[in-house]
């Protein structure tokens, strides 16, 4: 009786490869500690890998991997959109560095969510090529046709031969060494790229915290939606109703009319955000656009626990971003209504000599001048760093978010501190900007906290 081997299942090997390809991305540098993006990663992959999916819907996906109810508006929510276009640079940067010897590639075509792998194909030189020119035969011809037959001889082949090998070998020693400093400029301009704040002395020296310790830094955007709901409604709602979302069920409360209840009640549902916090932290996440560490978040995603342990940035004021009141005890600026002039604008709460307590926006919007604060503090836990940028309107909270990460303007904060590092810092700035030009930050006042400079 003749045994055979059994045969071998080349689309489940290939399946194996796959999930193992998909395992050692998710344990990445680039995913370790992004447990959102990971989670993203394993679903989408499983999803096509095990299940043999090759369409995967948004929806789907927000509600699977975020937590989204079924059915929601995704055109009000893009979380998925958001989160997807930061696996797709984490997945590029890891398999141009950690990943340089993976057989099989993963990428996430834009405009779907379906994994493709595909495998490297790496150019091999064909063999059996001459590394030099074919000479011998036309110095031979050469000597037939009338030449000196000593130039036929095979000394005189072999000399000329090695000649010609020499200018031949310098030649390539010169092309490559023109290669080499074209590649060397390359390098240093996709560098400045990918690592702007790297690029400036002031702004290495300020956000290297942030990009170059390897913590993780969450830039957290505003919650516009919870912020209108409290001009509805005329308050101001507390940070704890916030954290466990009583602030959805709150009209259910209040003595306020069924149009009211149903206006809060839409508005509550979707999560919208500012153009002008997006511009600001996009600002922000250009200064290192590869960052693994760095992460966008929307306030009504974020969490306590991450901030005491990450290092975070938080983008608006607490109207509209509630974790700002965890810092309310530190801050010596503060973005609210003044009551009494029935105006917004910022509270000195510690005035110097000559300061007013209240600086008021100006009344009339035409004029786009407005305060904003930049505040460079201790996170909560004490185990990194916070830095808030806020305004009185969405534009100064843009304008502030430009001098955060503007070489000169950091440069002329840091000539105020009498230190070659940065401290801690709050600084309050009156922003402007006329029709077609950039935003303009003038410094108004600033304080320094005690605690660690770099």
């Amino acid at each position: 009786m003749r045994l055979t081997e059994p045969e071998i299942d080349l689309t489940q090997v290939e399946a194996n490869e796959r999930l193992a390809l998909l395992d050692r991305v998710s344990r990445s540098p680039q995913l370790r500690r992004a447990s959102r993006l990971r989670e993203l990663l394993l679903y989408i992959g499983k999803q096509s890998i095990e299940l043999g999916k090759t369409e995967l819907h948004e929806q789907e996906i927000g509600t699977a991997v975020f937590g989204r109810p079924p059915y929601y508006d995704t055109s009000q929510d893009n979380i998925v959109r958001v989160n997807a276009t930061e696996l797709r640079k984490r997945l590029e940067s890891y398999f141009a560095t950690d990943g340089t010897d993976e057989v099989w590639v993963l990428e996430i075509p834009r405009g779907g969510y379906s994994p493709v792998f595909s495998r490297r194909t790496v150019p091999v030189p064909a063999s059996g090529e001459s590394e030099l020119p074919e000479n011998v035969s036309e110095l031979v011809s050469a000597s037939r046709g009338g030449q000196n037959p000593e130039k036929a001889s095979p000394q005189y082949l072999s000399e000329t031969a090695g000649k010609r090998r020499s200018l031949w070998t310098a030649g390539i020693i010169s092309v490559l060494s023109v290669i080499c400093v074209m590649l060397a400029l390359q390098n240093r301009s996709m560098r400045q790229q990918m690592h702007g704040w790297q690029v400036t002395p002031t702004l290495r020296s300020f956000w290297g915290v942030f990009f170059g310790s390897g913590a993780e830094t969450d830039v957290i955007l505003a919650d516009t939606s919870f912020a209108l709901e409290e001009d509805i409604l005329k308050t101001s709602i507390p940070l704890s109703d916030y954290l466990n979302y009583r602030y959805e069920h709150l009209p259910q409360n209040e003595n306020i009319s069924r149009d009211t209840r149903n206006a809060i009640d839409l508005v509550v549902s979707r999560n919208n955000g500012s153009i002008s916090d997006f511009r600001a932290a996009r600002r922000i996440l250009m200064l290192d656009p590869f960052s693994p560490s760095a992460r966008l978040r929307f306030a009504r995603d974020y969490t306590p626990d991450a901030l005491k342990r990450d290092n975070v940035i938080l983008i608006g004021s607490r109207k509209s971003n509630p974790w700002v009141d965890f810092f309310q005890d530190q801050l010596e600026f503060t973005i609210g209504y003044d009551s009494n002039l029935h105006q917004t604008g910022v509270q000195n709460l510690h005035p110097k000599p000559g300061e007013p307590q209240f600086y008021p926006e100006p009344q009339d919007p035409r004029t786009n001048v407005g305060y904003g604060v930049v505040a460079y503090l201790p996170n909560i836990g004490q185990t990194g760093d916070a830095l808030i940028i806020e305004g009185t309107d969405s534009q100064a909270t843009e304008a502030a978010g430009e001098f955060a990460t503007n070489e000169e303007s950091m440069a002329a904060l840091k000539s105020r501190f009498n230190s070659k590092t940065f401290p801690y810092f709050q600084v309050l700035l009156k922003t402007s900007r006329l029709s077609g030009t950039p935003f303009t930050a003038q410094i108004i006042t600033l304080r320094t906290s005690p605690g660690r400079t770099r």
